[in-house]
């Protein structure tokens, strides 16, 4: 089974003839080779079952996607006859997940998954196409309510789709339909999606099989992270639908249903560090902060100054060992590089000249995205872009000019064109932002936009704009590539930001501490990796 989860992850060899001819296609063969294996503890998140629900954190690029996938695989393998869903909220994963479940099922039957028992639906899906909503509303024959009637019920400023779910819990009584449900990019549901997805399925409150995978620094949306009972809610007992430490309390050690995935194996080390110090403001303005200093060791850094206090400098470090990947470093072809154009024929330019550099060093058609940083202008960046390319016999595909199907993401030869929203949960070898300058730097929202489009690389940044605001953020991108892989700031006031909680209870804060512990003490003892994952498997059976 171990070995079917390496398949999974496994991306054909790119063939390269000449490496000193295609330097950049060279480079990017040997990643995709280290990218190859998940390390243990993805694995054992993947394939063990902990009898009810389950949340998993990690990082982009931490294999969040794939661990459901595999779950969704290895479930429909061992119970060919139970219901699976597997939901999203970004439109243009639904064929990325359908080709990771497909692969790794595909490894042990000659067959393809039945999709009448596995269902991969959008979290609304459309008045005419398959979602959760939708396929909700539609077997208790309620018409889907179309974004514009919901945002003109749910009124200004209210979440839209959350309205119209909760307008559906409220109208009809939800039957159990699924045996189990995976939820991908949880961050961005509301809690009624989450409500809705316990009512779907079957089992008892705590033997009821819902995982969720988030990454709470991805939110675009910006709304703050929320604990398990704030987004099942309560039975009519007044009892929480989903406690974690409730429904754990009978695990054995070493095994987990709130899972923190410090690894990524997506992002260059140095990239991941400068798209969180980018995130977090800390070269510019400080916009959000994680909670604490045990926060920062669990999305994989350490703290070298603690305790954090305010008005005091903050050293943190990103230890190879949680960001294992490298590129072969290339003459004159940085990992990371921005540019302030003087107006936008320059930066469109500036754009497609860095593409036609990258094709012509080996690098696909397919390995490239372009991400749109100015929602405003996004057709208008698209249209010039696309138009520059085709004069160069480049061929494009614009992913937003079918906003409401669900279009492939990758196209082969075709260098794709994206907006941020649809950019999530995706990846490229090369990712090239423009518009930077319409980005509030000064806000939130602002900064996580950075964040989740800088991380959908697994190889090279390019980040462009027009005017002040994009010299800025320029600056704080070559301060903050100059620095990693440490990010150094003063800690603010944690009154004056906003904090990203933890999320842990006390009693699950004291389990993680006994855990590291013990795996310190494992490493200490002389035990290598793969003995101490041999030992968990022991201390859970």
């Amino acid at each position: 089974m171990l070995e079917g989860a390496k398949a999974l992850t496994r991306t054909q060899k790119r063939p390269i003839s000449d490496p000193n001819a295609s330097p950049i296609a060279a480079a990017l063969a040997q990643l995709e080779a280290e990218i190859a294996n998940f390390d243990e503890n993805q694995r054992r998140v993947a394939l063990v079952d902990v009898g009810g629900p389950a949340r998993i954190r990690g990082l982009a690029g931490s294999g969040k996607t794939v661990i459901l996938a595999m779950k969704a695989a290895q479930i429909h393998m061992d119970n060919p006859d139970q219901k699976v869903l597997v939901t999203f909220y970004t439109r243009s994963l639904r064929a990325t997940l359908k080709t990771l479940i497909t692969r790794f099922y595909r490894h042990y039957s000659e067959t393809d998954p039945d999709w009448e028992k596995i269902h991969i639906r959008h979290g609304w899906g459309s008045s005419s196409g398959p979602g959760v909503y939708a396929d909700t509303s539609r077997r208790y024959n309620r018409s889907p309510m179309p974004l514009t009637e919901a945002q003109k019920s749910a009124g200004p400023g209210k979440n839209a789709f959350g309205w119209a779910v909760n307008d559906l819990i409220e109208s009809v009584e939800i039957e159990p339909f699924y045996d189990h449900v995976l939820i991908d990019e949880g961050q961005d549901f509301p809690d009624s999606f989450y409500r809705l997805c316990y009512h779907l399925t079957k089992g008892e409150r705590d033997k009821k099989k819902i995982v969720w995978a988030y990454d709470e620094l991805q939110n675009i949306l910006n709304v703050q992270m929320r604990r398990p009972e704030q987004l099942f809610g309560k039975d009519p007992d007044g009892e929480f639908r989903v406690d974690l430490d409730r429904s754990g309390a009978a695990l054995a050690l070493g095994a987990s249903n709130d899972t923190v995935l410090s690894k990524t194996y997506r992002n260059q080390r140095n990239v991941l560090v400068s798209a969180h110090a980018m995130g977090f403001g800390v070269y510019g303005h400080i916009v959000q902060m994680l909670e604490g200093a045990e926060h920062w060791k669990d999305v994989g850094y350490e703290v070298h100054n603690e305790p954090i206090e305010i008005g005091k400098v903050v050293e943190l470090f990103r230890p190879t060992e949680n960001s294992p990947l490298d590129l072969i470093p290339i003459d004159n072809v940085p990992v990371i590089a921005s540019h302030s154009a003087i107006n936008f024929d320059a930066e469109v330019n500036w754009v497609t000249t860095e593409i036609r550099k990258f094709i012509a060093g080996g690098l696909n058609r397919e390995d490239v995205l372009v991400i749109s940083l100015d929602d405003r202008n996004a057709k208008g960046y698209f249209r010039a872009i696309s138009q520059n390319l085709a004069e160069n016999d480049i061929s494009s595909n614009n992913i937003i000019a079918d906003p409401y199907n669900e279009p492939p993401f990758s196209i082969p030869g075709k260098v794709t064109l994206s907006t941020v929203y649809r950019a999530k949960g995706n990846e490229a070898a090369l990712v090239l932002c423009v518009g930077v300058d319409a980005v509030s730097a000064r806000d939130r929202g602002g900064r996580n936009k950075l964040f989740t489009a800088f991380t959908r690389t697994k190889g090279w940044l390019r980040v462009c704009g027009v005017g002040a605001n994009a010299a800025n953020i320029s600056d704080e991108l070559t301060t903050a590539a100059m620095t990693a892989p440490y990010m150094r700031f003063v800690m603010p006031d944690p009154l004056v930001i906003d904090t990203i909680q933890r999320g842990l209870s006390d009693k699950k804060i004291k389990a993680k501490a006994l855990r590291d512990r013990y795996l310190k003490d494992l490493k200490e003892a002389g035990l290598t990796e793969e003995e101490i994952s041999e030992q968990l498997k022991v201390d859970v059976i």
